[in-house]
């Protein structure tokens, strides 16, 4: 008598109206990342951050109709990841304590305003996600489109966009903006193909090839920070995957000839042979009495902060006072800063040493999905975000100390989408 074996289980996937949900919310993952607008001051940054805000106001009430219609919806929404989500939750509160405090208040509601559509943004990724590499592809393929375009302006065969400029490479805008925020948008995409294609074999030509192509407006960007973020995330996925003697020593080797050469990179930059007190401003691109004023933001105000986004507000009175500290840091090339271009001092500056905890305990619950032990065997999807978890942050974690990528809508999008992702296929 033959004997009848239970079916296997399924992933569960996203059934309408949930479904519908999910695939506007993976349209405006898209559409953040493609967006401009040449008939504004702010070609890229400004358009881009009106899309998410609005498209994020409108799933907020498709959420709140489809929780209403769909019994199965509800269901969904058992409480995953509670840690990532306390934290998120955290940040936020956090978030609009300071603005209460902050110097200029209306400039710190509306950041407030900003972190909660965030966090909305990625919860929606977290419940609705399917278990599908069509969800990888929301990330992946618009990296494609704007890598290709990077590679296309960096090689100057075609520019969509009439940029007047002597400085060939910030010609490289992609359909991003900065080259800087083109790097910082491609480089998650980039570890996600990365790693798919060592989890799903079959598949893997395709994935390297996106992975290949992506690496390639990378390094057409011209960002030191963003190769070497590439080069360290690329290694620790690599160690992850094949733990091996031999493969760690490749990797170390790697990871020490990037760090070697965007040092060099650094010390063409600063224009002198030998680096001296003089040359610490041409080293970080006149970025360091930025980063001077932040600190002592944050020594005036360890526990609140200046308030969300009021970095730019005091940023000039905190200026003349490192300016007559140092005045062999003056140069005609001093701009003002509406950034500190360092997210790290950014975060305590603004929101004082609690804040940047919690932007810490928030990378690390992600961090902690390669780590973690659980019971049986992950899936496909279990082990891409195990190996894709740690590598990120390792990479978001360096680009974060020479930019600013939390303060712009593109790799906020990117970012949260594929914490979100790896948050959701880490649990079984």
């Amino acid at each position: 008598m033959r004997r009848r074996t239970a079916p296997l289980p399924q992933r569960s996937t996203p059934k309408r109206p949930e479904q519908v949900l999910w695939y506007a919310t993976a349209a405006s993952v898209v559409a953040v990342q493609v967006a401009f607008s040449t008939r504004t001051p702010e070609a890229f940054r400004l358009p881009k951050a009106a899309l998410f805000q609005a498209s994020v106001l409108l799933l907020t009430g498709a959420a709140a109709v489809a929780l209403l219609l769909s019994p199965s919806l509800r269901e969904r929404l058992a409480l995953r990841a509670p840690s990532a989500i306390a934290a998120g939750a955290a940040i936020v509160i956090w978030t609009g304590v300071t603005a209460l405090s902050a110097v200029n208040r209306t400039v710190g509601v509306f950041a407030f305003f900003s972190a909660v559509l965030y966090f909305v943004f990625f919860l929606l990724v977290l419940h609705l996600a399917p278990h599908s590499t069509s969800a990888l592809a929301v990330l992946v393929f618009p990296a494609g489109l704007n890598a290709g375009v990077a590679v296309l302006q960096r090689t100057s065969l075609w520019n969509p966009f009439s940029i007047q400029t002597l400085d060939r490479r910030l010609t490289v805008t992609g359909l991003i903006g900065n080259p800087n925020d083109v790097a910082d948008t491609l480089l998650l995409p980039l570890l996600a193909a990365i790693a798919a294609g060592l989890v799903w074999r079959q598949a893997r030509l395709r994935w390297w090839a996106g992975a290949a192509i992506v690496l390639a407006g990378i390094v057409s960007t011209g960002s030191v920070a963003a190769v070497a973020a590439a080069a360290f995330g690329i290694a620790a996925i690599a160690i992850a995957a094949h733990p091996r003697r031999q493969v760690v020593i490749a990797c170390a080797l790697i990871m020490t000839l990037g760090t070697a050469a965007a040092a060099f990179r650094l010390w063409q930059r600063a224009g002198s042979p030998s680096v001296s007190r003089r040359s610490i401003v041409e080293l970080s691109s006149y970025r360091a009495p930025a980063y001077l004023a932040a600190f002592e933001m944050f020594r005036d105000r360890p526990l609140t902060g200046v308030g969300p986004r009021n970095f730019a507000v005091r940023y000039m009175q905190y200026r003349l006072a490192v300016d007559e500290k140092f005045p062999q840091w003056v140069r005609t090339e001093n701009v003002n800063f509406g950034e500190v271009h360092n997210d790290h001092l950014q975060v305590l500056a603004e929101t004082g040493l609690p804040g940047y905890a919690l932007f810490l305990i928030a990378l690390v619950s992600i961090a902690r999905i390669s780590v973690r032990k659980e019971e049986g065997n992950p899936d496909e999807y279990g082990r891409f975000a195990r190996l894709f978890a740690l590598p990120a942050i390792i990479a978001f974690g360096i680009v974060s100390f020479f930019h600013f990528p939390t303060q712009l809508a593109a790799p906020m999008t990117v970012t949260l989408h594929a914490a979100g992702l790896a948050l959701s296929w880490s649990r079984t």
